[in-house]
């Protein structure tokens, strides 16, 4: 947000909003879609959140070398 000039401060918000939630929509068909795939709950939910965990961690690794 410091990059962006004070006019287009709230385009570049609206923008860093709409990643968020596409993301986040994304993420959540995703895993659904893994859990329901695996079919077993116990096993669905752990396969599940292990992906989903792992992505989160890759993602604050790639964020953590671009600063």
């Amino acid at each position: 947000m410091s990059t962006v000039t004070a006019d287009r401060a709230g385009t570049a918000s609206a923008l860093i909003n709409v990643a968020r939630m596409v993301g986040a929509t994304i993420g959540v068909a995703v895993l659904g879609a893994i859990f329901a795939f695996l079919g077993e709950a116990e096993t669905a939910f752990i396969v599940a959140t292990a992906a989903g965990g792992s992505v989160q961690m890759l993602g604050s690794f790639i964020a953590w070398r671009s600063l």
